[in-house]
């Protein structure tokens, strides 16, 4: 079988530091290997299931999610793991020119293992119905707070353009030049516009006006 390996989206790289946030490492409390809905049924796992994968480098032991994310006979393991490191199945080779680490490449015997545990992913993390819980960043509610307030000073934006063409001969061959510039002032009391359009908003206000 092929294993894969990388990372997960509620950690960053090993988590050596988002797993101290209590928030985040419920979420994925223990370490895990994807299965595939067609594999599983053929050697009879389920989520909980206890696996050992084997590979000529040495063995884990570590317990199984039945997931659409993988298919076949590919496994998927994140390597966010102390307890079951994916490095203990992973090679010392490298590409003769880059010298990446091969770690994409591992082949590996999947044992199943007599024990049945909980899933190894807890009901709250986001791959259960929920792939996206929120929207980002929700500036926008902030905004309508009526106890918010810009911080900082109040902006001047200018903007000044200046065209430049050259004479025809009959005019004696003069350059004339016409520079066009105007100011708009935003005070904080009344600014409502988020500040992304305000650049877009001003030009096109200021070239209204040139008009």
């Amino acid at each position: 079988m092929h294993l894969n390996n990388g990372r997960l989206l509620e950690h960053f790289h090993e988590g050596n530091l988002t797993y101290r946030v209590k928030g985040i490492s419920q979420k994925t409390p223990h370490a895990f290997v994807e299965v595939s809905p067609e594999l599983a049924a053929e050697r009879g796992i389920k989520s909980g299931t206890w696996v050992q994968l084997v590979s000529r480098y040495g063995q884990v032991r570590v317990r199984a999610l039945v997931t659409d994310r993988v298919r076949g006979n590919e496994l998927y393991m994140p390597m966010n793991s102390t307890e079951s490191p994916v490095n203990r199945l992973t090679s010392k080779y490298t590409d003769g020119v880059t010298h990446t680490p091969a770690y994409k490449e591992t082949s590996v015997h999947m044992r199943v293992l007599p024990e049945v545990g909980q899933n190894p992913l807890p009901r709250i993390n986001h791959r259960f119905g929920q792939p996206t819980p929120r929207r980002g960043v929700e500036v926008e509610r902030k905004w309508q707070r009526p106890d918010y307030r810009i911080p900082g000073t109040p902006m001047v934006f200018r903007a000044t353009k200046n065209k430049l063409s050259v004479g025809s001969p009959s005019s004696g061959g003069k350059d004339r030049e016409e520079a066009v510039s105007s100011s708009v002032t935003v005070k904080s009391k009344t600014l409502t516009t988020p500040w992304r359009n305000l650049s877009i908003l001003n030009c096109r206000r200021m070239t209204r006006e040139r008009k």
